[in-house]
């Protein structure tokens, strides 16, 4: 099965609005649903996830293997 990267996006932003991170969970939200291409989709969540520490407390292991997994799987896409 292909990895979905929108849904997992989509989860992550979820995720980042539970946690009280707004600005990175409508960052993601908003790449997702106002640009114009794929490959302007994924530009931007990576750009807004290569911008988060991910030695900060305040994530929980699962959503730094979540946010790793993404970029991963971005990164080859876009290659």
């Amino acid at each position: 099965m292909k990895y979905d990267i929108y849904a997992q996006s989509k989860i992550l932003a979820i995720l980042m609005k539970d946690n009280g991170m707004l600005n990175i969970s409508q960052d993601i939200t908003s790449s997702i649903e106002y640009s114009s291409t794929a490959t302007e989709i994924l530009m931007k969540i990576r750009f807004i996830l290569k911008k988060i520490d991910m030695n900060d407390k305040r994530f929980s292991v699962d959503e730094i293997n979540l946010i790793k997994e993404i970029l991963n799987e971005i990164n080859k896409n876009l290659k």
